[in-house]
């Protein structure tokens, strides 16, 4: 039953609006940092170990029921950019709808993040914390090549092996990051986070963030 628990919140027809975020790619291609095929590349492999160090820590913080409103004061703190602070609340609030109205669980009050709320529900559901790292590592890798395609930086076939080829790049930071906690949240990736902050200034916009 927890292995079709899983594969039903890493479908991509849970509707949690992942889908309206490109993870800061839309500004990167806007200001020249993703462009081809190669930069692009580079962009998934920067900002999966950007989710692996600023993200994970917090979904592994919260396998501790009792640091819930602690770990998400974290992330508000850790998420200096409005755009991804906002972004990652209303990832938040999405996830939180779905899956109450799904599973039928109680999620504590009072978080507002992504991350954090992510590793509420996992734990409310009985999955085990590895796995439900490796789905929140591969929701975010699969969301990013799915805003590549999007915005015609790479075609559907393109971005699936591009995100095998990552694959064990997301093991290495799965394992790298087993026991990372709130003291270990990092920013990777700054450059992209500087594109990602001008998110609200783009002329034209096809996501949220």
């Amino acid at each position: 039953m927890r292995e079709l628990l899983l594969l039903q919140l890493a479908d991509s027809a849970f509707p949690t609006g992942g889908f309206s975020h490109s993870m800061g790619l839309e500004a990167a291609r806007a200001h020249g940092l993703a462009h081809d095929a190669t930069s692009v590349s580079r962009f998934l492999s920067d900002s999966l170990r950007q989710c692996a160090f600023g993200s994970l820590p917090l979904v592994n913080a919260m396998q501790d029921e009792n640091a819930s409103r602690r770990v998400d004061a974290y992330a508000d703190a850790f998420l200096t950019n409005p755009t991804a602070n906002q972004a990652s609340r209303v990832q938040a609030r999405s996830l939180r709808t779905a899956a109450e109205h799904v599973f039928c669980i109680q999620v504590p009050e009072g978080l507002l993040h992504h991350a954090p709320m992510f590793g509420a529900v996992t734990r409310a559901l009985g999955l085990p914390l590895a796995d439900a790292r490796r789905v929140f590592l591969f929701q975010h890798l699969r969301g990013v090549a799915s805003a590549a395609v999007r915005l015609g930086l790479l075609g559907p076939l393109e971005a699936q092996a591009m995100q095998r080829d990552l694959i064990p790049r997301a093991e290495e930071l799965l394992a790298n990051t087993a026991h990372c906690g709130l003291d270990d949240l990092a920013q990777t990736h700054p450059l992209a986070e500087l594109c990602a902050s001008r998110h609200d200034t783009l002329y034209s916009r096809l996501f949220m963030s």
